[in-house]
């Protein structure tokens, strides 16, 4: 869809989403040690356990997604230099950036719960959770915000935010349940 907008809103996105994965890298990092860590306490037997190791990525997470948005938001209009020095461009991945640096939570948080979920061997419970909040969602949200609300390339990105929060979400509700269940 973004290239449908401009070329210069594909530019700020590929630049926006670059940098976007300095977050979701460290926490996909952690959504996998919480898999192997669940799984052995769910081999063991062991629901604290669980909780912890839970518990424990969340904190780890909420630190390193604390940083990283003062750090898109602080540094909206410097880091996009790294790759282009045309201001228009720089402009629109900063405004990219804000909806980033909002989305950042409940990307982190959604990751680590679906390791956490793994963990639990569920997997096909949370593949119908993530399509129907990315595409049924997200996806079409992306498209109203931009073409028919008017909000243009910026637009597509408010989809993220959206579909990430159902995501997180149901993906907790998922989880509380199988620990009740456990």
């Amino acid at each position: 869809m973004m290239g449908w907008v401009s070329e210069t809103g594909l530019a700020a996105h590929q630049v926006a989403i670059t940098l976007s994965t300095l977050g979701f890298m460290i926490y996909q990092g952690l959504g996998a040690g919480t898999t192997i860590r669940v799984s052995h306490y769910k081999g063991e037997n062991n629901s604290l356990g669980i909780k912890r190791a839970t518990k424990t990525a969340m904190h780890l997470m909420y630190l390193y997604c604390a940083l990283l948005m003062l750090v898109f938001i602080g540094a909206r209009n410097i880091l996009p230099l790294m790759f282009t020095n045309n201001h228009t461009v720089i402009n629109l991945a900063a405004q990219m950036l804000v909806v980033c640096s909002i989305f950042q939570l409940v990307d982190g948080i959604q990751i680590v719960l679906a390791g956490t979920l793994r963990g639990f061997a569920d997997a096909r419970i949370p593949v119908m959770i993530t399509f129907v909040s990315y595409f049924v969602i997200s996806l079409p949200f992306s498209y109203l915000s931009a073409f028919v609300w008017g909000f243009g390339a910026v637009g597509i990105w408010f989809g993220f935010p959206v579909g990430l929060s159902i995501c997180c979400t149901l993906f907790q509700l998922r989880y509380k349940y199988l620990l009740k269940r456990f």
